[in-house]
């Protein structure tokens, strides 16, 4: 019995090898674009640069509305900001986070390093910055966040 081009197989006779070939062709693909898409670091070194740079403007602007000295620490997990208590005076008083009311801390995400070429500077009342400083953000690539001393500009 000859059996015809559009004839179904029997029910127990599973996939023939050139579907399993594409199939398995198809998968390989996907997950080859698909995989490194799943990875964090990326999207954490960028992001974490980004808020950084946020910070560091936030910083700037508290000065120069507040006519006082703002503080800025960078340390290896963290970046604190403070605000001095009068004008002329020490930064002693952490500076508020806009967003939540507690005193402003952005700490580092995990596979992300800092360092700065300054451990602390300070804006004064005019936006200026105590030194330049030169910020690096480490992770998937480097990110670097340059603070200019007699403008205050960050870039």
């Amino acid at each position: 019995m000859r059996r015809g081009v559009c004839e179904r197989r029997p029910a127990g006779a599973g996939f023939s090898l050139p579907e399993l070939v594409v199939v398995i062709a198809v998968a390989s693909i996907v997950s080859a674009v698909a995989l490194p898409r799943l990875s964090r670091a990326p999207y954490d070194t960028l992001g974490y640069a980004q808020r950084l740079a946020a910070g560091l403007q936030f910083a700037r602007k508290a000065a120069v509305a507040q006519r006082r000295n703002v503080c800025v620490v960078v340390a290896s997990n963290d970046v604190t900001l403070s605000r001095a208590t009068g004008f002329g005076a020490a930064c002693s008083a952490p500076l508020p986070d806009p967003s939540t009311g507690q005193a402003f801390a952005l700490a580092t995400p995990g596979g992300v390093a800092l360092s700065a070429s300054l451990a602390s500077f300070s804006f004064d009342a005019l936006g200026r910055a105590s030194g330049t400083s030169t910020i690096t953000v480490s992770g998937d690539a480097i990110r670097t966040i340059i603070v200019e001393a007699e403008t205050g500009l960050i870039h």
